[in-house]
């Protein structure tokens, strides 16, 4: 290894916990940080170059890390509602033994690369990058059918000929995550405390929210910037077990 790459991460975080009192528990934590490095690892992955423009001269590598997460809030809860010890066994069985379950992640979007245009300088590498126009790709953008304003990219300049583009790395940041999973259950006694039948029904991305994966990143493409796919959508499971 020559030890010529250099990575660098800072971050600020903060936890709030209740531990399991009374039927409730409750864990939150945010972290607000910034990565930066001249790789992300060593085999590249999408929206990674894998080879360095300049074999002397990695300073336009330096950029963001590819998994860099500005900002991560998430929080997990659970209550067992009151089990009316003292309640007639038909309410007693009915409004006892119930338990909720949440999980909250709001995440803030990783950085990607503008995707090549091409071997315009003709060197038969990775291919080349647009130049940076000054325009904020996130000027009058962040739509799903406008995530990035293809104007802060100029493919046309005849320089690009004869040197790379200047566009930077992890230039780009994709979108934001936001999801809420929950839980319900039900536990049944059978006979005694030692045997319980248990019902539960879970759903994973209960409001339904759109996940969008990154948009296109091909700036000669009129499709760039569009988001064109989602993450999973809700999904459900119900389960029983019996616990002896």
């Amino acid at each position: 290894m020559d030890g010529v790459v250099n990575s660098n991460y800072h971050a600020l975080s903060a936890k709030v916990q209740q531990r399991f009192a009374n039927g409730f528990t409750l864990l939150s934590a945010y972290t607000w940080s910034k990565s930066i490095d001249d790789a992300s690892g060593i085999r590249s992955s999408s929206g990674e170059q894998s080879i360095a423009a300049y074999d002397w001269n990695l300073r336009p590598e330096r950029g963001l890390s590819q998994f860099h997460t500005a900002h991560r809030f998430a929080t997990s809860v659970i209550y067992e509602l009151p089990r009316f010890r003292q309640a007639e066994p038909i309410l007693r069985h009915a409004a006892g033994g119930w338990q909720v379950s949440s999980i909250v992640t709001l995440a803030a979007g990783n950085p990607t690369r503008v995707g090549v245009i091409g071997d315009t300088n003709n060197i038969g590498g990775e291919g080349n990058y647009p130049d940076a126009t000054g325009v904020s790709p996130y000027l009058n953008a962040g739509s799903a059918g406008f995530f990035w304003n293809p104007a802060a990219f100029d493919i046309r300049n005849p320089e690009l000929n004869f040197r790379f583009g200047n566009t930077a790395r992890s230039g780009l940041i994709g979108p934001g995550y936001v999801n809420w999973d929950f839980s319900l259950l039900k536990n049944f006694a059978l006979g005694s405390e030692r045997r319980t039948l248990q019902i539960r029904w879970e759903t994973f991305n209960l409001p339904n929210h759109p996940n969008w994966n990154f948009p296109s990143t091909d700036v000669r493409n009129v499709a760039f910037g569009r988001v064109l796919s989602a993450r999973d959508m809700r999904q459900m499971q119900f389960g029983m077990k019996l616990l002896f």
